[in-house]
């Protein structure tokens, strides 16, 4: 709790959680489910995306998976990919050009992912259980032109409201209330694309107190998953990016017997 008071200035009641950041504490202390584990990890998602969507048409392309960044034959690969770990969303590297990469930045690239592939991420931003046990990873997977990034966050199978992101310019955008007068997003060329993330996101948090379903848009018409956050931010979200959604919504997680 001295962490959550450092970052966010003031402290609250572990047992009486009200905003999502402090649901968000309370869950990783008594919501520590195996599966949630699974899920995070990069590698595993897929094929439970796959399997619960009954379609493969939410999941990105795949080129390799390793133990190693040595172990990556980039031979095989096209000019354009992106290098991942499996375990944590930030660590990437988006390669535009495999000849300039491999002359130029190869050195670099690899002793970032060798360095952070030995971090276990589960104590990085604060108690994150989910990933003590992931087994480290590097992923190689097709370059999308990833334009926007869509964060949809659900409580057992109800989404609440989602954050889009426009990444060109690295900003939050806007933030839609999922209810009975929901608007779309901006400018979506498919009337259907927004329907659809928010019924894959129906079904993909079924079941968890709290999980954050996030989806890349193509051109504001194709979906490809992302990942599933079950600790959004780590409960350290300022309020420039939920707004009175922290409070709002907090208040309506069923915590149920947790404990």
């Amino acid at each position: 709790m001295e962490l959550y008071a450092n970052k966010m200035g003031y402290r609250f009641n572990l047992n009486k959680p009200k905003t999502l950041n402090e649901v968000i504490q309370y869950l990783k202390i008594y919501d520590n489910q195996p599966i949630k584990s699974v899920l995070t990890d990069k590698t595993k998602s897929p094929a439970f995306i796959e399997a619960i969507l009954n379609t493969k048409k939410y999941t990105k392309e795949t080129y390799q998976i390793h133990n190693s960044f040595d172990e990556i034959d980039f031979n095989t690969l096209p000019d354009k990919f992106v290098i991942k770990l499996n375990n944590q969303s930030k660590v990437v590297a988006y390669i535009y050009k495999k000849e300039e990469f491999l002359n130029e930045h190869f050195e670099e690239v690899k002793k970032y992912f060798d360095e952070k592939i030995k971090i276990n991420y589960a104590f990085v931003n604060g108690f994150e259980l989910q990933y003590q046990n992931i087994e480290p990873k590097i992923i190689v997977e097709r370059l999308y032109p990833k334009v926007e990034e869509i964060q949809i966050i659900c409580s057992d199978g109800k989404p609440l409201f989602l954050t889009h992101i426009d990444l060109k310019k690295g900003i939050f955008d806007e933030q839609i209330e999922l209810n009975e007068n929901t608007k779309p997003l901006k400018d979506i060329s498919s009337p259907n694309i927004m329907e659809t993330m928010i019924e894959n996101a129906k079904i993909l948090s079924k079941g968890f107190r709290l999980v954050r379903v996030d989806f890349m848009l193509i051109d504001k018409q194709y979906i490809f998953f992302q990942e599933l956050t079950f600790t959004p931010y780590s409960g350290f979200a300022g309020k420039h990016i939920y707004a009175f959604y922290l409070e709002k919504y907090g208040k309506m997680i069923n915590l149920g017997n947790t404990k």
